[in-house]
Protein backbone atom coordinates (compact mmCIF):
# COMPACT_ATOMS: atom_id res chain seq x y z
CA UNK A 1 0.00 0.00 0.00
CA UNK A 2 1.54 3.31 -1.04
CA UNK A 3 1.01 6.74 -2.61
CA UNK A 4 2.78 8.01 -5.71
CA UNK A 5 4.83 10.83 -4.26
CA UNK A 6 2.70 13.46 -2.60
CA UNK A 7 5.54 15.97 -2.93
CA UNK A 8 6.89 14.78 -6.27
CA UNK A 9 3.90 14.04 -8.51
CA UNK A 10 0.54 15.73 -8.98
CA UNK A 11 -1.03 12.33 -9.66
CA UNK A 12 -0.76 9.14 -11.64
CA UNK A 13 -2.63 6.96 -14.08
CA UNK A 14 -2.90 3.26 -14.89
CA UNK A 15 -4.08 2.12 -18.31
CA UNK A 16 -4.97 -1.57 -18.60
CA UNK A 17 -3.81 -3.32 -21.79
CA UNK A 18 -4.48 -7.01 -21.17
CA UNK A 19 -6.87 -8.59 -23.68
CA UNK A 20 -8.58 -11.01 -21.32
CA UNK A 21 -8.84 -11.08 -17.55
CA UNK A 22 -10.90 -13.11 -15.10
CA UNK A 23 -11.77 -11.95 -11.61
CA UNK A 24 -10.39 -15.08 -9.89
CA UNK A 25 -6.92 -14.36 -11.35
CA UNK A 26 -6.33 -11.42 -8.97
CA UNK A 27 -4.25 -8.44 -10.09
CA UNK A 28 -6.80 -5.91 -8.84
CA UNK A 29 -5.98 -2.26 -8.28
CA UNK A 30 -7.21 -1.46 -4.77
CA UNK A 31 -7.71 2.27 -4.13
CA UNK A 32 -8.51 3.54 -0.63
CA UNK A 33 -11.42 5.95 -0.29
CA UNK A 34 -11.09 9.67 0.44
CA UNK A 35 -11.93 9.30 4.14
CA UNK A 36 -9.06 6.87 4.65
CA UNK A 37 -6.61 8.97 2.59
CA UNK A 38 -7.43 12.15 4.53
CA UNK A 39 -7.17 10.38 7.89
CA UNK A 40 -3.76 8.91 7.05
CA UNK A 41 -2.57 12.29 5.68
CA UNK A 42 -3.31 13.89 9.06
CA UNK A 43 -1.30 11.18 10.81
CA UNK A 44 1.56 11.64 8.32
CA UNK A 45 1.67 15.41 8.90
CA UNK A 46 2.12 14.76 12.60
CA UNK A 47 5.43 13.04 11.77
CA UNK A 48 8.51 14.19 9.87
CA UNK A 49 7.95 13.49 6.15
CA UNK A 50 11.10 11.55 5.25
CA UNK A 51 10.85 9.49 8.42
CA UNK A 52 7.26 8.55 7.52
CA UNK A 53 8.26 7.71 3.96
CA UNK A 54 11.12 5.42 4.99
CA UNK A 55 9.08 3.63 7.64
CA UNK A 56 6.15 3.17 5.26
CA UNK A 57 8.24 1.18 2.79
CA UNK A 58 9.79 -0.88 5.55
CA UNK A 59 6.27 -1.62 6.87
CA UNK A 60 7.24 -0.49 10.37
CA UNK A 61 4.59 2.13 10.87
CA UNK A 62 0.93 1.99 11.79
CA UNK A 63 -0.37 2.59 8.23
CA UNK A 64 -2.60 -0.47 8.19
CA UNK A 65 -3.99 0.29 11.64
CA UNK A 66 -4.67 3.92 10.61
CA UNK A 67 -6.55 2.74 7.51
CA UNK A 68 -8.70 0.37 9.56
CA UNK A 69 -9.31 3.06 12.19
CA UNK A 70 -10.53 5.41 9.43
CA UNK A 71 -13.04 2.86 8.18
CA UNK A 72 -10.86 0.67 5.99
CA UNK A 73 -12.93 1.13 2.85
CA UNK A 74 -11.63 1.22 -0.68
CA UNK A 75 -12.51 0.43 -4.25
CA UNK A 76 -11.46 -2.58 -6.30
CA UNK A 77 -10.70 -1.80 -9.94
CA UNK A 78 -10.67 -4.79 -12.28
CA UNK A 79 -7.89 -4.77 -14.91
CA UNK A 80 -10.28 -4.55 -17.84
CA UNK A 81 -8.83 -3.84 -21.30
CA UNK A 82 -8.87 -0.16 -22.34
CA UNK A 83 -9.78 1.04 -18.85
CA UNK A 84 -7.85 3.94 -17.35
CA UNK A 85 -7.72 4.90 -13.69
CA UNK A 86 -6.47 8.25 -12.39
CA UNK A 87 -5.01 8.54 -8.88
CA UNK A 88 -4.38 11.64 -6.82
CA UNK A 89 -0.91 12.03 -5.37
CA UNK A 90 -2.09 11.28 -1.82
CA UNK A 91 -4.28 8.32 -2.77
CA UNK A 92 -3.16 5.10 -1.12
CA UNK A 93 -3.34 2.11 -3.46
CA UNK A 94 -1.89 -1.29 -4.22
CA UNK A 95 -2.12 -4.12 -6.76
CA UNK A 96 -3.06 -7.58 -5.55
CA UNK A 97 -1.05 -10.64 -6.49
CA UNK A 98 -1.77 -12.36 -9.81
CA UNK A 99 -2.72 -15.98 -9.14
CA UNK A 100 -1.18 -18.99 -10.86
CA UNK A 101 -4.59 -19.74 -12.37
CA UNK A 102 -3.93 -16.90 -14.85
CA UNK A 103 -1.55 -19.28 -16.63
CA UNK A 104 -0.01 -17.61 -19.68
CA UNK A 105 -2.45 -14.66 -19.56
CA UNK A 106 -0.52 -11.54 -18.69
CA UNK A 107 -1.85 -8.67 -16.61
CA UNK A 108 -0.49 -5.80 -18.63
CA UNK A 109 -0.77 -2.12 -17.78
CA UNK A 110 0.90 1.17 -18.56
CA UNK A 111 1.45 3.53 -15.63
CA UNK A 112 2.58 7.11 -15.68
CA UNK A 113 2.79 10.21 -13.52
CA UNK A 114 1.80 13.85 -13.74
CA UNK A 115 4.78 15.92 -12.64
CA UNK A 116 4.42 18.83 -10.25
CA UNK A 117 5.42 21.97 -12.11
CA UNK A 118 7.52 24.30 -10.00
CA UNK A 119 7.47 27.94 -11.08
Amino acid sequence: MHTDGSNVYAGAYVYFLNDTWRSHWGGFLIVMDQTVNQFVAKKEKAQEGMRWYRRRWLNENELEEFMLEAGGMGRCIFPKANRIAFLGNTTYHMVTRVNEEAGDCVRLSLAGFFSLRKS
